[in-house]
């Protein structure tokens, strides 16, 4: 997580009182000033990232909850799940415009997650991206085949990610 954190030039501090007394872990982000994002680019910051509602499913939580927080400090409105069977479980209450979905998740993998999405009453109008550690060729065909609109490999930098988001 440390090098993530780092790699969106953030810090993480950590402190503790001694052997079992806990720790303290403190998370230092950048934050995106709207205003010069805006001259920058000449977008409306607010409509363009207001309308995408992103669930993430991954079952490393870790990864999840930073990604989830690094795309909140961007203006999205994020929710995670940790495994396919709360995913689809969650459709209909979420009702994202974006799926950010892991593929080595034990129990219902992936690729399974997906196609079960696609059958849901919302599942053809989601975007649908692959956030995985598998990037050879043949795992990117898969991925088409399972039914993603695309396959970013991680570790994903997030600027790759929201332009992807961005032109879905």
């Amino acid at each position: 997580m440390k090098q993530i954190i780092e790699s969106h030039a953030g810090r993480v501090e950590a402190q503790s009182r001694g052997l079992g007394q806990g720790s303290t872990f403190t998370v230092w982000l950048p934050v995106l000033n709207n205003n010069d994002h805006l001259e920058e680019t000449g977008t409306d910051f607010t409509l363009m990232y207001s309308l995408n509602r992103i669930l993430i499913v991954d079952d490393n939580a870790d990864s999840s909850f930073t990604l989830g927080m690094l795309l909140e400090l961007k203006g999205y409105e994020v929710h995670t799940r940790n495994s396919g069977k709360s995913a689809l479980e969650s459709l209909s209450e979420v009702n994202p415009d974006i799926i950010l979905l892991d593929i080595g998740m034990p129990e219902m993998d992936g690729y399974e997650t997906c196609r079960l999405i696609r059958q849901h009453p919302l599942g053809s109008s989601l975007c649908v991206i692959a956030l995985s550690g598998y990037g050879q060729g043949s795992d990117k065909q898969r991925s088409i085949d399972a039914g993603f609109n695309q396959h970013l490999t991680k570790p994903v930098d997030l600027e790759v990610l929201i332009e992807t988001i961005s032109n879905r």
